[in-house]
């Protein structure tokens, strides 16, 4: 009888146990499930005004998993642009293309010993990459993801360009130009002590006589983001830090500056739909837009349904900046812009502008993050399981490569 009870009583306490368990799961599958239909929602809008909230989305650089996700979903919300999109899905097929592989050293060919130690460990290292979907898959993903980031390819730089070539008129003088950056020469962004938010300057590595150079830097039109430095590690801190992307900025501008006015509920109040916005705060919102781009037109950047209004320009100015700021980023003197039908917002296949250095750039961004890795996760890992094997001079570091398919 005491038997019976005794198992009826551990019976009742695992019974609670699971229920406490069921309990907390279905929250955090009820809170995963709203964060997903959040970021799907933002990941299918082609459209997105408005810089994000700076100081939530600086990051908490205590806490090794906490990459803003406010910030993460302004990204993929990027991603899915009609400007970025095409250029996106050009460089996945790139990176796609390439032969990925443990080297094997020159070690391995010359010692049976060697061999086998080698051999044991690859096997065991081959095998969680795969139970991770493959060597392939999470470097070309890094690479793609890099991208979407901001953190190779499109991150704002450097050189300094009157407002006045563009046409711009009043306050203009000084807004930076854009241009592609190595992020492997970035050493850090520095901020102002009386704000810290704003960017003072950015420290740049010369990798020639090793030397480092603070450059004034100024991203007020921008935005900008930050998370952990630029040391950290690829794999720990996937995205060490994201600027806002001059694709995005230019996108965001283009859609406040419509000239059809009649695509403009279309083009650019998209924003409205993701602020807790009431229907007579909505509708004050839209009016304010109407009447600001009705009475001469100009740049707004919206946040949260607050307009700011920073210069009023003619239409053709406009363009004209947007313009050169896209011939700019392709370096492709050849490329007629306003042929490709980009100056009225049409979505176009970006791919079809492929530069010869194309294959070159990607192979750059892909040999970065894997240099990145080799030097920090690969070895962490390696030492985890196999350290022994390295002290006893049997098997070294692995290190991943990549190769340009000769086809």
């Amino acid at each position: 009888m005491l038997e019976n009870n005794e198992t009826q009583n551990n019976q009742t306490v695992i019974e609670k146990i699971i229920e406490s368990y069921d309990t907390k799961l279905k929250d955090k599958t009820l809170e995963i499930e709203k964060l997903n239909e959040e970021l799907n929602k933002i990941s299918t809008n082609n459209y997105y005004n408005g810089v994000p909230d700076l100081h939530s989305n600086r990051g908490d650089f205590g806490d090794d998993f906490s990459f803003p996700n406010k910030w993460a979903l302004t990204c993929k919300r990027m991603e899915n642009s009609i400007y970025l999109e095409p250029i996106l899905q050009f460089y996945r097929g790139i990176f796609n293309s390439f032969n990925y592989e443990l080297e094997k050293t020159d070690e391995y060919f010359e010692s049976a010993k060697v061999r086998n130690a080698y051999n044991f460990a690859y096997n065991f290292i081959d095998k969680q990459f795969k139970r991770a979907g493959g060597l392939k898959s999470l470097i070309v993903n890094a690479a793609y993801n890099s991208l979407v980031y901001g953190f190779c390819f499109f991150t704002p730089k450097l050189e300094v360009l009157s407002a006045k070539n563009y046409g711009f008129k009043g306050k203009l003088d000084g807004l930076r130009g854009f241009k592609f950056y190595d992020v492997s020469s970035i050493s850090s962004f520095n901020f102002s002590k009386e704000d810290i938010d704003e960017i003072e300057s950015i420290s740049i590595i010369n990798k020639n006589n090793s030397t480092i150079t603070n450059i004034n830097f100024d991203l007020a039109i921008a935005g900008y983001s930050t998370y952990g430095d630029i040391t950290g590690d690829v794999i720990g801190k996937p995205f060490l830090y994201s600027a806002y992307s001059l694709w995005q900025v230019l996108e965001s501008m283009d859609n406040s500056f419509n000239r059809n006015l009649k695509n403009i509920g279309e083009h650019s109040f998209n924003f409205v739909s993701n602020c807790e916005l009431n229907d007579s705060k909505r509708k004050e919102v839209e009016r304010e837009i109407r009447n600001f781009v009705n009475n001469g037109g100009g740049i707004f950047i919206s946040k949260y349904g607050k307009i700011e209004k920073i210069e009023s320009i003619d239409a053709n100015e406009w363009y004209s900046f947007r313009d050169s700021m896209l011939s700019t980023l392709f370096k492709n003197k050849g490329v007629d812009i306003k042929a490709l039908g980009l100056n009225k917002g049409a979505t176009k296949n970006l791919a079809d502008l492929t530069q010869a250095n194309a294959l070159l750039m990607a192979s750059d961004i892909v040999e970065g993050i894997i240099n990145n890795i080799n030097d920090s996760f690969m070895k962490r890992y390696f030492d985890l399981n196999f350290k022994s094997l390295r002290l006893l001079g049997e098997c070294d570091y692995f290190r991943i490569k990549h190769s340009i398919n000769k086809d």
